[in-house]
């Protein structure tokens, strides 16, 4: 899994237990890729981050669909998101 942390208003993922064997490090988020990850935390799906970024971002839903998509495939592909 992964930790988001904040470091002087700047957001990062570090890598914790066992994906830290695949990535070992830590990534710097911008503020929607901070917000989704965030979110993806609280398990929920999906839909329901793609519903919270419309509730705080001024966003059509196909961006914000696009946006939570990347950032899960970035994610996925580094082991950082717990299935």
């Amino acid at each position: 899994g992964a930790l988001v942390v904040d470091n002087n208003g700047e957001e990062y993922i570090i890598t914790v237990g066992k994906a830290a064997k695949k990535f070992s490090g830590m990534l710097k988020l911008n503020k929607t890729a901070a917000f989704i990850a965030h979110t993806l935390q609280e398990d929920v799906g999906r839909d329901d981050v793609i519903n919270k970024i419309l509730e705080k971002y001024d966003v059509s839903r196909e961006d914000a669909s696009k946006s939570v998509d990347s950032v899960i495939d970035q994610l996925s592909s580094l082991g950082l998101l717990d299935e």
